[in-house]
């Protein structure tokens, strides 16, 4: 009964009628079973690779099934294996970041595009979706392969070049507004990275250091100018790029912190005080009494007020801003050397702590390193030795000081290694 019911669903499903029945049943159902045939070879061959999880076992996959219906899979794959498939979109992005293009390029692109009736909603330099798809857009109109990317030829058309070589800032143009000034500098990707890197390190934290100058960054500039006395913008000048930028930051002078023409804010930046040396006088204050919330290193309206309520306890101004004498004494109610920060505050091991990891996303992180091929041995969620050897490993292999511990930035390129 069933062997006859079942030809019956399959003749209604198609809109067959019964005096077809005897000339195309079997090549209907001939047809079916080869193509379901077709599906579970198909998919075979990609769970195969999968678990080969080579380059060589991808790229067969795609050889033998050009059209098969895991080929996006295998090419993502082929991606976080670092041998993107040619023409696909992870390429795409590779030929585009080895053009290092500036951001005064990227600004040029935008109002190109604009200008050409392809709105990316934005001309501030950086390409996020509107200006990938205005991109894409673009190159769908002109005819050619559309990835959202821009190859060298078409930076040259987009670029116009008028932002090739940034003419150098000139203090005479007055009207111009900050957001110009910086843009006139044609900071590069390095340099932002640079800057971000210094503000952190100065304590002006910006929640990343990839290039992106947003929100957290622009807030960090703003705090970092406002305590130097200078005009708070958000955006940099040339001089302040100077001494921002990674490798050529000036020290600025040794001043008397008695000195009138001083705030006390920039008293305290004359200081520089690293991270842990702030970590250290948080720990401090809350040990004399005075609660500077948590030791992060981070000084905001909690610790500030810390400090007011210890001057003001200590016959000082109370501007919530040290000086070096304040520092000794504060070290010396506390019972501790102002010199010598504590050890476990500061290094590559603080760094690490600070990002504040879950279990959950330590065991991602040791189960991605496994993935990459490190051996990082329970995937339990505690970075024991063997996952601090893989974690050296890594940074070795990426031409990174090898340290064991994790920064933010390494974390975000394990994700982007391993697929996001």
């Amino acid at each position: 009964m069933r062997t006859f019911i079942l030809p019956l669903i399959l003749i209604a499903s198609f809109g067959l009628s019964t005096p077809v029945l005897a000339q195309d049943l079997g090549d209907l159902i001939g047809g079916i079973a080869q193509s379901l045939i077709q599906q579970e070879v198909d998919r075979n061959a990609y769970v195969a690779a999968q678990n080969a999880n080579t380059v060589s076992a991808y790229r067969d996959y795609l050889a033998k099934f050009k059209n098969g219906q895991y080929r996006t899979n295998a090419e993502n794959a082929l991606a976080r294996l670092g041998t993107p498939v040619e023409g696909s979109p992870a390429s795409a992005a590779q030929t585009e970041a080895r053009l290092g293009i500036t951001a005064a390029q990227r600004m040029s692109v935008q109002r190109e595009l604009t200008r050409l009736a392809y709105p990316t909603y934005g001309t501030d330099g950086i390409w996020g979706r509107n200006t990938r798809n205005a991109i894409s857009t673009w190159q769908r109109d002109r005819g050619d392969k559309v990835t959202g990317y821009v190859t060298e030829e078409q930076l040259r058309l987009l670029a116009r070049g008028t932002a090739v070589t940034p003419p150098a800032e000139n203090p005479s143009l007055g009207d111009l507004t900050a957001a110009q000034v910086e843009a006139r500098l044609g900071v590069t990707a390095a340099q932002r990275v640079s800057v971000q890197r210094e503000l952190t390190r100065l304590a002006y934290p910006t929640y990343g250091t990839d290039g992106i100058w947003g929100r957290n960054t622009r807030n960090a500039i703003s705090s970092w100018q406002r305590d130097r006395g200078d005009k708070v913008t958000g955006y940099v000048t040339g001089e302040q790029l100077r001494l921002l930028t990674r490798g050529t930051v000036v020290a600025p002078p040794v001043e008397d912190p008695s000195s009138d023409n001083l705030t006390a804010a920039q008293t305290e930046a004359t200081l520089r005080l690293t991270r842990a040396q702030r970590i250290t006088i948080q720990r401090q204050l809350t040990a004399i009494g005075y609660d500077a919330g948590v030791a992060d290193g981070l000084w905001g309206s909690r610790t500030r007020a810390a400090i007011s309520a210890w001057q003001r306890a200590n016959r000082g101004a109370q501007t919530g801003y040290v000086n070096a004498s304040q520092i000794k004494l504060i070290a010396s109610q506390a019972g501790t050397d102002a010199t010598a920060p504590d050890d476990s505050a500061s290094g590559p091991a603080l760094e690490e702590s600070l990002l504040e990891l879950t279990r959950a996303e330590r065991t991602d992180l040791q189960r991605r390193l496994v993935q990459l091929g490190y051996k990082s041995l329970p995937t339990d969620g505690i970075f024991s030795s063997e996952t601090r050897r893989a974690i050296a490993e890594w940074q070795s292999d990426e031409g990174e000081t090898a340290t064991g511990y994790l920064t933010a930035d390494q974390v975000r390129l394990i994700r982007v290694e391993t697929g996001g």
